[in-house]
């Protein structure tokens, strides 16, 4: 069931995305509201080494966005704060579950590798830092799954695998060919995959 709580999310998310077309000057500010507020929702309704983690997590997103916004100057200094930002997402994860796997968890390995062996030439100089960055995700991937294994919810591991989606989508129109409307699913799916992960924890 929809919350007041989710309908104030879902206005700031529309805001957020038409702020990338309409209020260019003003994004890089609106981007991080979505993220902001569901700062504020885990700090008001849980407490835990969980919750700790996951706010510097979100407090490290809320900077890779506003770094991201200036797609040249900073660009990689954002993916780094993202990169960072899963480390302790991970951290999070792992800190109250144990490991858990299942057949289906080594798909992403599998395409990971296909992906960087097959566009390995595109990538070029970027091919060590975004293999590393694909050994994080995957490392999310397996994480977000044990903990959601855990606590008998896979609201956070859905939503790591749409952030995943997220990230993937950017590295390729950044690094190996334009994907059409690639802002608009990129942006989609992160505060999607915020939210998810976010309402893992709290419910």
């Amino acid at each position: 069931m929809i919350s007041q709580y989710d309908y104030i999310y879902i206005a700031l998310t529309v805001l957020a995305i038409l702020s990338r077309y309409k209020f260019y000057n003003y994004y890089k500010f609106i981007k991080i509201l979505p993220v902001v507020y569901l700062i504020i929702i885990l700090l008001f309704n849980t407490t835990g080494i969980v919750t700790n983690f996951l706010f510097i997590g979100l407090f490290l997103c809320g900077i890779g966005d506003v770094l991201l916004a200036n797609e040249k100057d900073t660009f990689l200094y954002g993916l780094l704060s993202f990169l960072i930002a899963h480390v302790f997402y991970i951290i999070a994860f792992l800190s109250v579950s144990k490991i858990h796997l299942n057949y289906f968890l080594f798909i992403l390995p599998l395409i990971s590798i296909v992906l960087l062996y097959g566009f390995r030439a595109k990538l070029k100089k970027h091919f060590i830092p975004i293999s590393f960055y694909l050994l994080v995700l995957n490392l999310l991937h397996f994480s977000g799954y044990s903990f959601s294994y855990t606590i008998n919810d896979f609201s956070a591991f859905y939503g790591v695998i749409i952030f995943i989606l997220s990230d993937l989508i950017l590295a390729f129109d950044r690094f190996v060919f334009k994907i059409k409307f690639a802002q608009l699913m990129i942006l989609s799916f992160y505060f999607l995959a915020q939210y998810l992960i976010v309402k893992g924890l709290v419910v």
